[in-house]
């Protein structure tokens, strides 16, 4: 069986139109703001604690995404992803499988994730129109960049991983996936406490902002706000599920603000 989760992990993310927040640094803060007070004014009918709007970056990083030519391990479920991680200097490297049905994530754990070394993580990604992806991960921390020319070089980090490609070879060689050389900033800190029954829901905020460093600094190519809600599974209640629905349904009536066509980060990526 599956390994024992015992949190409920949620991340809900709303993909934003990049051209409001075009400009620099001092403008991108003003643009964050601005929407941070129009989630404030969309949510009148939750009875909020605490609503503080501070943000700093907290994560600078250059992300890249590894598959074969043929998209082997993409079509398969799987996610590689390289981070380089600026501010705090070291690399990531994450295996991800995803899947739209619960238990075929959680099943990935039993047949492969369980015996992999590193920081593991289930959780459920929900987009707009509700739309959720399930995912099962591995994140090693690294200090040196480590090399991703074939799929034998990763398999001494995720042993197996091979066994997930149509060709079920270690000599398949990898490439970086996508045309942007990506940049990613990440703004943390701000949060909302909101009164649920007789509980209090926190949800922190982030906002990711990539821009293609190769192009303009000024010019993002991709935004989204996104927060996240931890629970233990038997702290879970009728009226939080309630309330994490009716909220996150609230915030997309931020019409002129979010981009509901928009995809996700890896398919950005994936289909750029």
């Amino acid at each position: 069986m599956p390994r024992d989760i015992k949190y409920i992990q949620r991340e809900y993310k709303l993909p934003l139109k990049v051209d409001r927040f075009n400009g620099d640094s001092v403008y991108l803060f003003q643009k964050i703001n601005k929407f941070l007070r129009r989630i404030e004014e969309v949510s009148t009918a939750f009875e909020i604690i605490e609503f503080d709007k501070n943000l700093s970056l907290k994560k600078k990083r250059i992300p890249e995404f590894f598959d074969t030519r043929n998209r082997d391990l993409y079509k398969n479920g799987f996610i590689l992803r390289q981070r380089e991680c600026i501010l705090n200097p070291h690399f990531d490297l994450i295996l991800k499988y995803r899947h739209k049905d619960k238990y075929l994530s959680e099943m990935i754990d039993n047949e492969f994730m369980q015996f992999l070394d590193g920081k593991y993580k289930f959780e459920e990604d929900i987009k707009p129109r509700y739309q959720v992806m399930y995912s099962t991960s591995v994140k090693l921390k690294i200090a040196n960049k480590p090399k991703i020319d074939k799929l034998k070089n990763v398999s001494k980090y995720f042993e197996g991983v091979e066994n997930f490609t149509k060709k079920n070879t270690r000599e398949l060689s990898l490439e970086k996936v996508g045309k942007y050389n990506i940049e990613e900033q990440v703004y943390s800190g701000a949060y909302i406490d909101i009164s649920v029954g007789k509980s209090i829901v926190n949800i922190p905020i982030d906002f990711v902002v990539w821009y293609d460093k190769n192009v303009s600094m000024e010019k993002p190519v991709y935004v989204e706000f996104s927060y996240k809600f931890l629970e233990k599974r038997d702290k879970m209640t009728t009226k939080k599920a309630k309330f994490l629905y009716s909220f996150f349904k609230s915030l997309q009536d931020l019409s002129k603000w979010i981009d509901v066509k928009q995809m996700s980060k890896t398919g950005f990526v994936y289909l750029s």
